[in-house]
C-alpha cells in the first residue's frame, strides 16, 4: 500500500489510539470458556491438604519431644491434629465437602435435565460436610457395634467401619443413575476419587485400628497411619471436586459470567453456543 492511500483512508468517528485497539481487540477475541475447575484450583486444594497433614504430623513429633508438656506447641497441636475433633483440620475437612456440595448445585443449575440428581449429590457431601463440623459419625458406633457381631472376629478394628461400608452402598446405589449418564471421563474420575477416599476412611482406618489393638497405646505407628488416612480422604473429595467441575464451561461476558453445561454422555463435550 502507499503512502497516499494510506493518508487518504477516511477517519472513523469511534475511539481512536490505544483505547480503539483495545476494542478491536475484544472484537476479535471471544471470551474464552473456561472451566469451573481448574486443574490449578485442585492442585491449590490439594497443597493446602498436604500443609494441614504435614502440620499435624509435624507438632506431633514435637509433642513427642516434649513429653506432652502443657506449652505452646500442645495448643498448636491441638488444633492441627487431624485425628481431633472441631479444629482447624476438621474445619478443613468439611470445608471441602462444603465445596463439593457448592459446585454440584453450581452444576446442577447448569444442566438442561436430571437438575435432581445433582441436587442429591449436593445433598449428600452437604451432610459429609455437617459430619465432619459437628461428628454425626459417632451414631455410627451404635449401629456399627451391632452389625460388626455378625462379622467374622477380627475382621473389623472399629465397629463404626461396618455401618460406614453399608451407607457407601447406598449412597453408590443412589447415585447409580447419575454415573450412567455421565461420560466416561468423568465417572473415571469419580470413581477413582471414590476409591481413594475408600482407601483412607475404610483399609486405613482399619489398619490403624489394629496398630492401635496390637501396642494398646498411641504410638508413632498409629499416627503415621492416621495422617495417611486423613491425606487420602482429602485428595478423593478434592478429586471428586475437579471431576466433576468437568461438566460445565464458565464464559465471562458483557452481562456477567455464564455457566454452560456440556451435556451427558454422548452429547459431551458440547461447546457452549
Amino acid at each position: 500500500m502507499s503512502r497516499s492511500s494510506s493518508v487518504a483512508a477516511p477517519p472513523t468517528s469511534g475511539p481512536v489510539g490505544p483505547q480503539a485497539a483495545g476494542v478491536a481487540g475484544e472484537a476479535r477475541r471471544p471470551a474464552r470458556p473456561r472451566r469451573l475447575g481448574s486443574t490449578r484450583l485442585a492442585a491449590v486444594l490439594a497443597v493446602i491438604s498436604a500443609l494441614v497433614v504435614t502440620a499435624s504430623g509435624l507438632l506431633y513429633v514435637r509433642m513427642v519431644q516434649t513429653q506432652w508438656a502443657d506449652t505452646v506447641w500442645l495448643w498448636l497441636f491441638q488444633r492441627f491434629d487431624v485425628a481431633g475433633e472441631a479444629n482447624v483440620a476438621a474445619w478443613w475437612a468439611a470445608s471441602l465437602w462444603m465445596l463439593f456440595a457448592v459446585t454440584a448445585v453450581v452444576v446442577g443449575l447448569a444442566a438442561d435435565r436430571r437438575s435432581f440428581l445433582w441436587y442429591i449429590l449436593a445433598a449428600i457431601a452437604l451432610y459429609a460436610s455437617a459430619d465432619e463440623a459437628s461428628m454425626l459419625h459417632e451414631e455410627l458406633y451404635r449401629v456399627g457395634g451391632k452389625l460388626k457381631l455378625h462379622m467374622p472376629e477380627g475382621l473389623l478394628s472399629y465397629s463404626w467401619v461396618a455401618a460406614g461400608i453399608i451407607v457407601v452402598l447406598f449412597v453408590a446405589l443412589v447415585m447409580l443413575p447419575l454415573l450412567w449418564r455421565l461420560p466416561r471421563s468423568v465417572v473415571v474420575g469419580l470413581v477413582l476419587s471414590g476409591a481413594v477416599f475408600l482407601l483412607g476412611a475404610v483399609v486405613i482406618e482399619t489398619v490403624g485400628g489394629h496398630i492401635e489393638q496390637h501396642f494398646g497405646q498411641v504410638t508413632w505407628h498409629l499416627m503415621l497411619a492416621i495422617q495417611i488416612e486423613e491425606m487420602l480422604e482429602y485428595l478423593g473429595v478434592v478429586g471428586a471436586i475437579y471431576s466433576i467441575t468437568r461438566m460445565v464451561r464458565v464464559r465471562r461476558g458483557e452481562n456477567g459470567l455464564r455457566v454452560d453445561f456440556l451435556g451427558y454422555r454422548g452429547e459431551y463435550p458440547r461447546e457452549p453456543a
